[in-house]
C-alpha cells in the first residue's frame, strides 16, 4: 500500500523545503518557516476597532480622574485637605469613569 506523499514547500527564510505542517524550519531553525501570518481585512478592522475602544477607555478615566482631582482641590479648605480630597475625587473619579468609557464603547456604532 502506497502512503500518500506531501508536496514540499520552501522555508520562508533559507528557501529549503519544509513539510506544511513543520512548525519549525530543520534547516535554520526559523519559528516561521511558511513566512508571518498576514491579516485579512475583517481582522484588521476588528483591531482597529479595539484600538479604537481601548483609546476611549483611557480618555474617559483620565478625564473623569482629572476632573475629580480638580474639584477634589478646589473644595477644600487647607492645603493638605486639598491634596486629601484631590487624591480621593480622583480615585472616585476614575472607579467612575471606567464604565463611562465601557458604554461609550458600547453603544457607539
Amino acid at each position: 500500500m502506497r502512503t500518500p506523499r506531501t508536496e514540499l514547500t520552501n522555508c520562508h527564510d533559507c528557501q529549503r523545503p519544509i513539510s506544511p505542517s513543520a512548525k519549525a524550519c530543520p534547516s535554520c531553525g526559523s519559528l516561521e518557516p511558511h513566512g508571518p501570518y498576514v491579516h485579512s481585512g475583517r481582522e484588521n478592522r476588528r483591531h482597529r476597532r479595539e484600538e479604537r475602544n481601548d483609546h476611549t477607555l483611557m480618555v474617559a478615566v483620565l478625564a473623569c480622574s482629572l476632573g475629580g482631582a480638580f474639584y477634589g482641590a478646589l473644595t477644600a479648605s487647607s492645603t493638605l485637605s486639598a491634596i486629601l480630597f484631590g487624591v480621593l475625587y480622583g480615585s472616585l473619579g476614575a472607579l467612575i469613569g471606567a464604565p463611562v468609557g465601557f458604554v461609550i464603547n458600547m453603544t457607539r456604532h
